[in-house]
């Protein structure tokens, strides 16, 4: 009788101390802005490959000299293939002069597939914003045509 109790009793404190331990993770909602800003001088195409079961899917960005171009998704219901620095792949034209071309992988200060080359901003809790600003270096530092 007394082994019954004991192992009641251990199984209780077991129940009891896994409820307390037990952490309800709830997804939060978190949305990416990503901002570009040309100051190069040059008008800029952006072309990207973002990679599918089926193949390549490109999306071609113009941004004037001067201009700029915002995207934004929302991590939880929206595509991050929606956004330049999610592409398998990168062309950066500057007018019909020169060229940059990146992956992810790519070790460049001007590469804008890799985040680490952006200015974030931890702009709430649910939202980071990040901008890349190309200048006369992501121009002179591309190949020539």
């Amino acid at each position: 009788m007394q082994r019954k109790t004991i192992w009641t009793t251990v199984l209780i404190i077991g129940i009891l101390i896994s409820s307390f331990s037990c952490k309800t993770t709830v997804d939060k909602r978190k949305d990416i802005e990503c901002h570009y800003i040309n100051e190069s001088n040059k008008d800029i195409t952006i072309k990207v490959f973002y990679k599918t079961e089926t193949g390549y899917v490109d999306s071609i960005y113009s941004l004037p000299n001067g201009g700029n171009l915002s995207q934004k998704t929302d991590l939880m219901f929206g595509s991050v293939s929606d956004l330049i620095v999610n592409g398998d792949s990168v062309t950066v034209k500057f007018g019909n002069e020169k060229i940059s071309k990146f992956t992810p992988t790519t070790p460049s200060p001007f590469n804008i597939l890799d985040l680490n080359n952006y200015q974030h901003t931890e702009t709430s809790e649910y939202r980071d914003t990040y901008k890349y600003t190309f200048t006369n270096d992501d121009y002179q530092h591309a190949d020539d045509l």
